[in-house]
C-alpha cells in the first residue's frame, strides 16, 4: 500500500479522534468546555492539525452534529440488513431506536450542555425526519397495499421524530423495553400496520 492510498486512512482517524474528543467533552462538561485547547489535548493532536479540518469551533460543532447522523444512520442500515422483510420493520427500528435510548449519549449531552442539545436537535430535525421516512417506506408501502389507501408519510414521520426526540428527555428509568414497545405502538399507529404474525405460532 502506498502512502497516497493510506492518507485517507490516517485523515479519517485524525478526525474520529478529533470528533470523539470533541462530543466527550461536550457530555462531560457541557459545550462551554468545547476549546481549541480542550480537545487537542484530549485527542493528543496539534492546533495546526486541528485548525486544518475544522477551521472554526462551528465547523467542529458541524462535524460532531454529522457523525452523530452518519452513526445513526450506519447503525440503522446494518439492523436492517438481519432483517429486511417489510412486515418486520417497525419492530426492527423500533429495537434499534430503544438501544440508542438506553446509551443515554443525547441523555447526557442534554444534561450537561442544554443549549447545545436544543441547537443539535434544530439543526438536524428534517435530518432526522428523512431517514425515519426511509427506514418506514417498505412499511408504508405494504400498509397502502394491504389498505388500498394514502398515508401522509411526512405528517407521520414528523410526529414519530418529535416523539423519539421526547423519550430522550426522560428520566433514566425510561427502559429499553419500555422505550421499545412504546415506539412500536405508535409506529404501529401511523402507519397501521398490525404486527407481523409469530412464524412460532
Amino acid at each position: 500500500m502506498n502512502s497516497a492510498s493510506r492518507r485517507p486512512a490516517r485523515v479519517k482517524a485524525t478526525l474520529d479522534k478529533i470528533t470523539s474528543a470533541a462530543l466527550g467533552l461536550v457530555a462531560e462538561r457541557g459545550a462551554d468546555a468545547l476549546s481549541v485547547t480542550e480537545v487537542c489535548r484530549r485527542a493528543n493532536v496539534a492546533r495546526p492539525t486541528l485548525y486544518r479540518h475544522f477551521p472554526t469551533l462551528d465547523d467542529l460543532t458541524d462535524a460532531l452534529f454529522k457523525r452523530l447522523c452518519d452513526e445513526f444512520d450506519a447503525e440503522i442500515g446494518a439492523a436492517i440488513v438481519l432483517k429486511p422483510e417489510p412486515e418486520h420493520r417497525i419492530d426492527v427500528f423500533a429495537e434499534y431506536l430503544a438501544l440508542r435510548i438506553a446509551r443515554g449519549h443525547t441523555r447526557l449531552i442534554r444534561a450537561s450542555s442544554p443549549e447545545f442539545a436544543k441547537r443539535l436537535v434544530n439543526k438536524y430535525f428534517f435530518n432526522r425526519r428523512d431517514t425515519f421516512l426511509w427506514v418506514l417506506a417498505p412499511a408504508f408501502d405494504l400498509a397502502e397495499a394491504l389498505s388500498g389507501r394514502t398515508y401522509d408519510r411526512h405528517l407521520a414521520a414528523d410526529a414519530l421524530t418529535r416523539y423519539y426526540i421526547s423519550l430522550q428527555e426522560h428520566p433514566a428509568d425510561m427502559t429499553p423495553e419500555r422505550a421499545r414497545v412504546a415506539l412500536a405502538q405508535l409506529m404501529r399507529s401511523l402507519v397501521q400496520l398490525n404486527p407481523a404474525p409469530d412464524p412460532q405460532t
